[in-house]
């Protein structure tokens, strides 16, 4: 072991390498002990997700590399490429510490106790309700020891390693800080992941190897995954202006929890796809450019293959629902997250609006996007996508799905002129809004019948509006499905599809 350390920019990009490598192998341990604040067995894999990212970031740095350039780049794409509540808090603290070390030419004891207390204040911050005996707990007691050393003289060697062996035994107090976890006999699994990234840099530093003195833990015990009934959701908003406060404040009225916010990406637990509706619509106006919605039920969650660009919050909240990325083509920098989704792993674009050109997509090769006419073809194609499919596959079913559905928008240019229908080859003209619904949809039925109708609303009407037209519909076609979708579409009065 070396009697003194220096930290540089080649070092911390192996270790950013290193943590790559050592989160792919402990994942799934990392899952089996995750109880909270969901027992959904995904910690693990959702802070690999999140280091793999910030790797990608050092990855993609050009020209003089500094030790703050990668770990900003690592700051960076971990916030990227975020998944989870656990996710988000790494991104966070990874933050801190990359805001510390701005200016730092060379670390030593002092700098680093004052990123890891920064670290830690920012991932106490980020969350609206920090809870004992979670990554925050951890992050403190480190930050503290890291500060008690420097105070003491220690060089940073030696102070690496003290906070090392601190990491650890506070990781093993959690258990007896947290009831749930006591309750499964397990170590906080967010708390782990932090410990096993320190462990990382301290032999990355020191000159170990990195597999050496893994850190082991038992799985969670007398504890039944996928029981929690909810959704999760992450979304970014384009809103440059930090409103953490405002936003915190506005979920917690309408009853999220876990909630972390990094500006500008948000993470939510909600409790039904009603709740999920108000935050949307309480978070609009920040401009929502990317929505992932994840079923809580459900266990390890999923990954990132499909990108749905959608218009209108409806229509983006049943995209999400899906286990897309759901991106809103209406909010400005929505092509750099289509961009960057692509080279996270995405290996579809469905595009459901029309204005939308390939051309705007510059990552997507040609071959990966699919373009619906609408959004009731573009929830068509998402009604079939599985995630476990292969991606041609899935490709071909979503194609296949798209070309199946007959779509057509009734739209009024004038506010006080008639509505007007228009399915690709015709076009017809009523001064009533139920009357143009029901003849576009005798249009689109022409020579083939429909098994399901589609309507998709735009933003000046309400599902309550068109309840005698949905009646009448299922009256002059029965035994056909009517489905009517709040879709908030920008575009058109209405969108309605036949499939």
């Amino acid at each position: 072991m070396k009697d003194s350390a220096r930290v540089n920019a080649r070092l911390a990009a192996r270790w950013a390498r290193r943590a790559v490598e050592r989160m792919k192998r402990r994942r799934h341990d990392i899952d089996e002990i995750n109880v909270f604040p969901v027992p959904d067995g995904d910690t693990g894999t959702n802070m690999y997700d999140t280091v793999r990212s910030a790797y990608r970031a050092v990855e993609e740095l050009t020209g003089t590399v500094t030790m703050h350039r990668v770990v900003d780049a690592m700051a960076t794409g971990a916030l990227r490429g975020a998944r989870g509540n656990s996710g988000l808090i790494l991104s966070v603290a990874l933050r801190g510490v990359a805001d510390a070390l701005d200016g730092v030419a060379e670390l030593d004891a002092h700098t680093f106790a004052g990123a890891m207390e920064l670290a830690a204040s920012r991932a106490e911050q980020a969350i609206a309700t920090p809870v004992h005996g979670t990554m925050v707990t951890v992050l403190h007691e480190m930050a503290q020891k890291a500060r008690e050393e420097a105070d003491a003289g220690s060089d940073l060697l030696t102070q690496l390693e003290a906070v090392r062996k601190r990491s650890r035994e506070a990781l093993g107090e959690t258990t007896g800080q947290l009831a749930v976890l006591s309750d499964a006999h397990v170590v906080d699994a967010g708390s782990t992941g932090i410990v096993e990234m320190f462990d990382l840099l301290y032999l990355t530093v020191a000159g170990g190897a990195p597999s050496s003195d893994g850190i082991r833990y038992a799985p969670a015990q007398g504890i039944e995954m996928r029981t929690e009934v909810g959704l999760e959701l992450v979304f970014w908003c384009a809103e440059q202006k930090d409103k953490t406060r405002e936003v915190t404040r506005a979920l917690t009225k309408l009853g999220g929890t876990s909630i972390v916010v990094s500006w500008p990406k948000i993470h939510v637990h909600v409790a039904d796809d009603e709740t999920a509706r108000s935050v949307l619509a309480a978070c609009e106006p920040l401009g929502i450019v990317q929505l992932r919605m994840e079923d809580l039920s459900e266990e390890g969650g999923s990954r990132i293959n499909v990108v749905g660009l959608a218009s209108g919050m409806g229509v983006l909240m049943q995209t999400a629902l899906t286990q897309a990325v759901a991106v809103n083509a209406n909010v400005p920098g929505w092509a750099d997250h289509v961009d960057e989704l692509t080279e996270d792993g995405a290996h579809t674009i469905v595009s459901g609006v029309p204005s939308v050109t390939h051309e705007l997509l510059t990552a997507a090769p040609v071959d990966t996007v699919l373009t619906a006419p609408g959004p009731v073809s573009l929830l068509a194609a998402m009604a079939v996508f599985d995630p476990e499919v292969e991606a041609q596959d899935c490709r071909d079913d979503m194609r296949e799905a798209i070309e199946g559905t007959r779509e057509g928008v009734i739209t009024r240019p004038r506010p006080e002129g008639p509505f007007l229908s228009e399915d690709g080859e015709t076009r017809a003209a009523s001064d009533s809004l139920s009357e143009t619904v029901l003849s576009l949809v005798e249009s689109l039925n022409h020579g083939q019948q429909a098994e399901i109708i589609t309507i998709v609303t735009g933003r000046d009407v309400q599902a309550t509006g068109l309840v005698a037209t949905v009646a009448q519909l299922k009256t002059q076609y029965p035994g056909v499905r009517v489905d009517v979708i709040e879709g908030d579409v920008p575009e058109c009065i209405v969108a309605v599809g036949c499939e």
